[in-house]
């Protein structure tokens, strides 16, 4: 199932179900639907205000491991039965199947001109024309699974993997350019600095920053006892890096220098990201979070209650934090004291949008309507819709082992926790806090009218 949760009390108002096996991961999409996609082999499309299923995706043979929209409103998705697929993005019909790779297909995305990068536990990556599912090339010379790639902004493609190795390749030939060789365990993840530098992370404790362009390696960061789990780069071009070791580090983005050490975790700590006041948050397998200062490095708040691994968490836009955990439960805190605002679980009982919201639902409703939460009858395909908002307020946190969260500009907020579970909150209202309740109340009296 997914679930649709209130923000502000933290009670489930819907439950979106339909799905026979957990579901992997979801997105919102610019119109206000949800995509979700499942191990049950199937993709499906949400009426992202009221739940409802408005399509199934059907045409993959084993479980679907990601998707993502493109920009021509078709979606992309990506399958262990070594396949991608292209979907009209209205009706959900599979418009083509691109077969190629030998075994599961880990990733997939978007390049500029339109065409699909695709990388595979076959070792190899796949460039594929985005309309005719034609692939004119064949990215060839890693020796185990490839983990992840990205585009760089001069055309070229970067790539990582289980052989130790970082690959830069040609976008337009996919001829391979440069090896990275050094790291000595396979590499959890890669980014690109503003001045076209590269660092990545590996498991064998280290970071490296290489030469964008040639491949040289510049500096080795070590300091770090176990695996390198995630890191990022901070606005003052610092890196924080984050590792099983139980520790955070905040380096010299420069000269590689460590800078400083976070210490506080009793266990390994999973992910990081930075606050819009320069202070730190992290998270950890010891079941808490922890607020530190940017610049010294101190702890300054422990945000406990969770009883499991904390799998992800993200800032909203309000001051508030958002986690998620392995116990099954969100919660959202105060980010300055790290108190406990609401605790959002299963367990909450369920309960279904309001009778005369069902009965109503096809009526005329004027585009004032309780501010941006709905779109004019013209812009309405089915049902209500909520109307696009300019999405300045997109949060991504990519070291989670659940999916990636999205929160849209509307306050919609999805995330997928560890165990499948996907919840979708509605946060807030511009720049005011709203409930559900609130814009129900909105709706009824001009309904009303």
């Amino acid at each position: 199932t997914l679930r649709l949760w209130d923000g502000k009390s933290g009670q489930c108002l819907a439950v979106l179900e339909g799905l026979s096996r957990s579901v992997k991961g979801a997105q919102a999409l610019a119109d206000g639907r949800i995509l979700s996609w499942s191990w049950d082999n199937t993709l499906r499309l949400w009426d992202g205000m009221f739940g409802q299923c408005l399509a199934v995706l059907k045409g993959h043979s084993r479980d679907v491991w990601g998707a993502l929209a493109l920009a021509d409103g078709c979606i992309l998705s990506w399958s262990q039965d070594k396949t991608l697929r292209i979907w009209d993005g209205r009706s959900g019909q599979c418009l083509a199947a691109l077969e190629g790779h030998s075994d599961l297909v880990r990733g997939a995305l978007a390049l500029a001109d339109g065409r699909i990068l695709s990388w595979s536990d076959d070792k190899t990556l796949r460039l594929w024309d985005g309309k005719s599912g034609q692939c004119p090339a064949v990215l060839e010379g890693h020796s185990r699974w490839v983990k992840g790639a990205l585009a760089l902004a001069d055309g070229r493609i970067l790539s990582w993997s289980y052989d130790e190795t970082l690959r830069i390749w040609d976008e337009q030939s996919g001829q391979c350019l440069a090896v990275l060789v050094g790291h000595t365990g396979h590499i959890n993840g890669a980014l690109v600095l503003a001045d076209g530098r590269i660092l990545s992370w590996s498991y064998d404790n280290t970071l490296r920053l290489w030469d964008g362009k040639s491949g040289q390696c510049l500096a080795v960061l070590e300091g770090h006892s176990n695996s390198v789990t995630g890191a990022l780069v901070l606005a003052d071009g610092r890196i924080l890096s984050s590792s099983y070791d139980e520790t955070l580090r905040l380096w010299d983005g420069k000269t590689g220098q460590c800078l400083a050490v976070l210490e506080g975790h009793s266990g390994g700590v999973t992910g990081a990201l930075a606050l819009a006041d320069g202070c730190i948050l992290s998270w950890s397998k010891n079941a808490t979070l922890r607020r530190w200062d940017g610049k010294s490095g101190q702890c300054l708040a422990v945000l406990e209650g969770h009883s499991n691994e904390v799998r992800g968490a993200l800032a909203l836009a309000d001051g508030r934090v958002l986690s998620w955990s392995q116990d099954k439960t969100l919660r959202l805190w105060d980010e300055k004291s790290g108190q406990c605002l609401e605790l959002l679980s299963e367990d909450v009982a369920g309960r279904t949008r309001p009778e005369w919201l069902h009965a109503r639902a096809s009526a005329t409703i004027p585009g004032s309507v309780a501010g941006d939460w709905f779109a004019s009858p013209a812009a309405r395909s089915a049902g209500l819709r909520h109307k696009t908002l300019p999405s300045d307020l997109a949060i991504w946190n990519a070291d989670s082992a659940a999916s990636a969260p999205c929160l849209q500009a509307d306050g919609t907020l999805v995330v997928t926790q560890a165990n499948g579970q996907v919840c979708f909150l509605n946060l807030h209202h511009g720049q005011r806090r709203i409930s559900l309740a609130e814009a129900e109340a909105l709706l009824a009296s001009q309904m009303n009218q």
